[in-house]
């Protein structure tokens, strides 16, 4: 038994005083201050040392001298005092010994080991692998599950756990017993001689390419052939269980449903990767293919009665990126065929808040919408909700189901398009303008008549402007009438802006992406246009190009003659500004102007448009000094905003930092 010098400095009557407090204790309602029940243990452990964690870390120990195995999970799991330990790994690895040595002992219950081996927190797992020996045999499973674990770290110290008792092929290793015995005798030999020619194969450098090479693929595609379902169901999930292979599984996928429990594969492998993070959503990307269609759907019913109750459990919760990726995978295994009544039965019954994203109830409208055209007493429903206005709980799905009208014969879908603009829901007028603008087909030139009749209704503009399908038609039109100079204020920066963003030649959040990460795409903020386009040309050519130097002056010239206004301000979807370091005078004063109302009217720090639009300016012009507080609020703003751009934060501010050299360290 581990003991800790810290447990022993107390009496045996205080540890079972303490420990007798079993509700506040299993509970973990312990104030930072470490406020322990009477001053007599308060006093000692601070004067031991007067640091919270090590009030935890008695706690283990403390459960650990008395064999309270209970009171250790508890602390374990409790993510926010656990997170305290990455300042110092001893606390955790501690804890986690102090259990592992429990469980040896005779009367244990090793299954409580199973939540420390999917721990989320990889530290934990980490400090599992290095505890767990094969030599205690009810270890073994958990080693060789801890084997396979998403984070190399771990595996590596699982795999060196493993190795000291006894070298395995990696194909063995996969089952939790020799998988020799569970093969028909007749086929035995042959299968454990193709096993180990697969694994000859799986072993092949290229295989550490995205792309599996042509004549190895062959080759083990012949051989996963010639294996039992369930054997090549095996070397499937086992492939994909580590995270550098994961990405393949468009091609391992069909191979993993081999056998009749793929299903029950699949959600064990998402749960692998769950403890990824972010990061899970990625490797759930493999299985967007055209293989899943070609399912039986017997097999994809089955995925969906398993994976129903776990999006259930999760659909009231904050919704992880890997809890996304598996909701995402549940609408792509629905098949046409099955029963849409349940889907719609949750989503009235539990209405998400109005106009707030849910990724689980709002995947879940999507499904619905996609598939309700084929079930005709189900769409009937639909249709007379619309009707109706969507009253409660309708209103809540309404803009997420109102797709599956589009199914509609063309004159009662025009109808309904016509009855939606009506509405007091902004989606659902959304819905209903893209709708009629998509009843020309082919006639184009009628279309691009209707739209810009349409944007002359004050009512009608703002959808116009939220939706690039609709305003790209018309935007070389729109671009004339910007060089002509007969657009008005309003109209000329939203113009300008779109150009901006659909052709290049001014800065845009995209941008920087680019610059950060340059293979990703094109730089176009570096593209500057030539003039392309004479004061007397009335044509469209030229007018899909980056923005030219003379559409710059006229746009400068417009800043100069009106400043700027609260509602241009909170109209605009970024503040167009021309590459390059040096600032204009006249966009250097239109920014400024900009910058007061930034801070006056977006006082909830989430606008995410124009806290994109400040950062994304000062990151790419020269700054000065006054810049530096702001830069860093908008980096503030930014992250909060709940955008993955922490890469190209830290190029900003390194970026930033650069400019000041001696005053490097005052600007970071």
């Amino acid at each position: 038994m581990i003991t800790l010098p810290r447990v022993g400095w107390f009496s045996s009557e205080e540890i079972k005083e303490l420990l007798a407090q079993t509700n506040r204790l299993y509970q973990l309602d312990i104030p930072d201050d470490i406020y322990l029940y009477n001053e007599s243990f308060e006093e000692k452990l601070y004067y031991y040392e007067q640091n919270c964690l090590d009030a935890y870390l008695f706690l283990a120990g403390a459960a650990a001298s008395i064999l309270d195995t209970s009171m250790l999970k508890s602390l374990l799991h409790k993510e926010s005092l656990f997170s305290r330990y990455r300042r110092d790994d001893s606390h955790g690895k501690v804890m986690v010994l102090n259990l592992v040595e429990l469980c040896k002992h005779p009367n244990a219950d090793v299954s409580c080991l199973e939540s420390l081996a999917n721990h989320k927190d990889s530290s934990v797992r980490r400090f599992l692998a290095e505890s767990l020996t094969t030599e205690h045999l009810p270890f073994r499973p958990f080693l060789q599950e801890l084997v396979y674990d998403p984070v190399p770290t771990v595996r590596e110290k699982a795999a060196a756990r493993w190795g000291v008792v006894e070298d395995v092929p990696w194909w063995a290793g996969v089952f939790f017993e020799d998988p020799t015995p569970r093969l028909f005798d007749v086929q035995r030999k042959t299968d454990v001689h193709l096993c180990f020619e697969l694994a000859e194969l799986l072993s092949t450098p290229k295989l550490s390419l995205w792309e599996l090479d042509p004549d190895v693929r062959e080759g083990i595609e012949e051989i996963l052939a010639q294996l039992p379902p369930f054997l090549a169901a095996e070397v499937a999930e086992a492939r994909l269980r580590a995270p550098e292979h994961a990405q393949k599984g468009a091609w391992w996928g069909p191979w993993l449903f081999a056998s009749d429990d793929g299903h029950e594969r699949f959600l064990r492998l998402w749960r692998r990767w769950e403890k990824l993070a972010g990061d899970g959503y990625f490797y759930l990307n493999g299985f967007w293919d055209e293989w899943v269609d070609a399912l039986p759907v017997a097999k994809r019913d089955a995925c969906c009665d398993l994976l129903w109750p776990v999006l259930m459990e999760a659909s009231n919760q904050e919704v992880s990126m890997p809890m996304r990726a598996l909701c995402d995978a549940f609408a792509l295994f629905w098949p046409k065929e099955r029963e849409l009544t349940p889907v719609l039965t949750f989503l009235l019954e539990n209405p998400k808040e109005k106009d707030k994203y849910h990724h689980i109830k709002d995947k879940l409208g999507y499904l619905f919408a996609e598939h309700a055209p084929a079930h005709p007493a189900l769409l009937s429903q639909v249709k007379q909700a619309f009707l109706d206005g969507f009253p409660a709980p309708w209103d809540c799905i309404s803009d997420r189901i109102t797709s599956c009208l589009k199914t509609l014969p063309d004159e009662e879908r025009e109808a309904f398009a016509w009855r939606a603009l009506e509405s007091d829901t902004k989606s659902l007028k959304q819905w209903g303008f893209g709708l009629l603008a998509e009843r020309f087909g082919e006639d184009v030139e009628a279309q691009k008549t209707w739209l810009l009749e349409s944007l002359e209704d004050p009512e009608l503009e703002p959808l116009f402007w939220n939706d690039s399908q609709l305003y790209r038609p018309v935007l070389p039109h729109l671009r004339m009438q910007f060089r002509e100079g007969t657009l008005d204020v309003d109209r000329a920066f939203r113009v300008f802006a779109k150009v901006g963003r659909e052709y290049g030649g001014c800065i845009s959040y995209m941008d920087l992406i680019n610059k950060v990460h340059p293979t990703d795409s094109v730089f176009f903020g570096s593209q500057s246009g030539d003039d392309v386009w004479d004061e007397d040309e009335k044509d469209t050519e030229g007018l899909e190009v980056p923005v030219t130097e003379k559409e710059w002056e006229l746009l400068r010239k417009i800043r100069a003659e009106h400043p700027l206004t609260p509602e241009l301000f909170e109209n605009l979807a970024f503040f167009p500004m021309p590459d390059g370091e040096e600032w204009h005078p006249v966009d250097r004063d239109y920014f400024e102007q900009a910058l007061v109302f930034w801070h006056e009217l977006n006082t909830d720090k989430n606008n995410r448009r124009q806290n994109f639009a400040v950062f994304v300016v000062l990151a790419f012009k020269k700054p000065l000094k006054q810049d530096l507080p702001v830069f860093y609020e908008a980096c503030e703003r930014v992250t909060k905003s709940g955008r993955s751009v922490f890469s190209v934060i830290h190029w900003a501010k390194q970026r930033i930092a650069s400019y000041f050299g001696e005053g490097e360290e005052e600007a970071s």
